[in-house]
């Protein structure tokens, strides 16, 4: 139930930012409006983030492109803002909605995504409703092909879904609520830089109270507590069915600006709504159709070949050059087992190559003992050749799918650790299973560190196969780990760190 509210209750606040920016249009320009907006709500987004415990996860490599999406999310609402100064806050809720359709049709021409029948279709009748939208339904009479508010709500429309294609790709790496306040943040250094060069400093001053309410109201809610209710829904609920949940954004708007702001909704309206919705939904099936929900019951193929010696070092290969933030999740994990005492015991679940192991072993040399467990001979082949050289390092092959896998590493541990590994029972929901019993292996007061990958995308592939971050955490929870914490996301990765609670085996 908890998603669904907070999913809700973001589209409802997007819906009104609408009725909110043509309520501060009545005193402030588009470049006031947006620094201001700025000003406030990025620093409350930057306290969501510490209350959420979110780690700053970006390396210099994504400085370009973060500034680049803050220059188009920059260009995005400006624009926005300056068609909202000749069309209704309405309209432009019905017509914004055809982003997704945007995004789809943006990710043909420059990704070379596919794109078929359905999403083409769905194309054509949202564009039939906007044309009736923005002509009043008078398609005749071609003075309608003046209307520049509305034409410049259709541009932003597809800023916005450039700007989603520029990000889609940090957003998958990054954690999604970290990336939106890195944007924001440098966007909010432009426009400031705009705001000293072109501001009318007197309106502002004699903002009314009315205008700072709105002005209030898209800062805190419309930017930081809408953005915290999505991602928190999304990683609830799952983004292809949060997504659902933008439908109601123009139906927001719509019940706040007809009383609020005088705007009219007749019948014109209505069927050109309705046919922006009917396409935006019959575009989106397009993409269900192709790819569609995998069997529950059924776990995940592997698509690469570990138990080759090519395919192995193949993997071991591209891992770094994949994923750079691995290093950076190593030290963590390495920090965190700095503090064991002399001679304790640690086992490494899914240890490949033995990246993670060479490092833990040079950082902890007062570890007792210290195993290595892969289900791939010549992945265990390529650790024993890194690490062999540590007298605790032990070495065992087998497979933690196996319901007696916990045989071959009998024992009591004060550690145990895993990297990109775990996804490899082929199905999340395999997993709490899986942390049950690394919690029995573990002594009491036992550290269990893993990092796992996240989905990179909305595929069914993808969402059964990788958890989220919250996932993750409720995962380990459930298989009643305590102290349960996410330290770090990034790179399409999470890493959390929990205790074993228990006081008998």
């Amino acid at each position: 139930m908890l998603p669904r509210v907070l999913l809700l209750a973001a589209v409802v606040i997007w819906g009104w930012t609408f009725v909110a920016t043509k309520i501060l249009l009545e005193e402030l320009g588009a470049v006031e409006i947006f620094a201001l907006r700025l000003a406030i709500g990025v620093p409350f987004l930057g306290l969501v983030l510490l209350a959420r415990r979110v780690p700053w996860p970006f390396s210099s490599s994504d400085a370009r492109p973060l500034t680049l999406a803050a220059a188009m999310l920059t260009l995005h609402f400006l624009i926005q803002i300056v068609g909202l100064m000749s069309t209704t806050a309405t309209n432009t809720s019905w017509i914004i909605s055809v982003s997704p359709l945007a995004v789809a049709a943006l990710s043909f021409l420059l990704l070379r995504e596919r794109i078929g029948r359905q999403a083409v279709a769905g194309i054509a009748v949202a564009t039939g409703g906007i044309l009736l939208l923005i002509s009043r339904g008078r398609l005749g009479d071609l003075g309608w092909l003046r209307s520049t508010g509305d034409w410049l709500i259709l541009a932003s429309a597809f800023t916005w879904a450039l700007y989603t294609v520029m990000t889609r790709d940090l957003a998958r790496r990054r954690d999604p609520l970290a990336v939106t306040f890195g944007i924001l943040l440098i966007a909010g250094a432009f426009t400031a830089a705009l705001f000293a060069v072109s501001a009318d400093v007197a309106s502002v001053r004699a903002l009314s109270i009315r205008g700072l309410a709105a002005l209030l109201y898209l800062a805190i809610p419309g930017l930081a507590l809408g953005q915290w209710f999505w991602q928190e829904g999304i990683a609830r609920l799952g983004a292809a069915r949060a997504g659902l949940f933008l439908y109601l954004e123009p139906v927001a708007t719509v019940l706040l600006a007809v009383p609020l702001l005088g705007e009219s909704f007749g019948p014109i309206m209505a069927l050109g709504g309705g046919l922006v919705f009917a396409g935006v939904y019959v575009g989106q099936q397009d993409r269900a159709a192709a790819d569609p929900a995998p069997d529950p019951e059924q776990d995940v193929p592997c698509t690469e070949d570990l138990q080759s010696a090519e395919g192995a070092k193949a993997w071991a290969e591209t891992a770094e050059q994949r994923r750079p933030a691995r290093a950076r999740f190593r030290a963590l994990i390495a920090d965190r087992l700095a503090a064991l005492p002399p001679g304790s015991h640690v086992l490494e679940l899914g240890s490949g190559p033995g990246l993670l192991a060479e490092h833990i072993l040079g950082r902890c040399p007062q570890i007792g003992s210290y195993t290595l467990f892969d289900f791939s001979a010549p992945m265990l082949k390529m650790g024993r050749a890194r690490v062999e050289r540590f007298a605790a390092a032990r070495f065992v092959l087998g497979d933690f799918r196996s319901p007696e896998w916990t045989r071959q590493v009998r024992g009591s541990y004060d550690a145990v650790v895993s990297m990109q590994a775990v996804h490899e029972v082929r199905h999340k929901r395999h997993v709490p299973r899986l942390y049950e019993q690394v919690r029995r292996l573990l002594a009491p007061g036992g550290l269990f560190l893993v990092c796992d990958r996240t989905p990179e995308d909305e595929s069914p592939r993808s969402t059964a196969l990788f958890m989220t971050a919250q996932e993750q955490v409720e995962s380990l929870q459930q298989a009643g780990f305590a102290d349960v914490q996410l330290v770090m996301a990034a790179d399409a990765l999470a890493f959390c760190v929990c205790r074993n609670p228990a006081k008998d085996r």
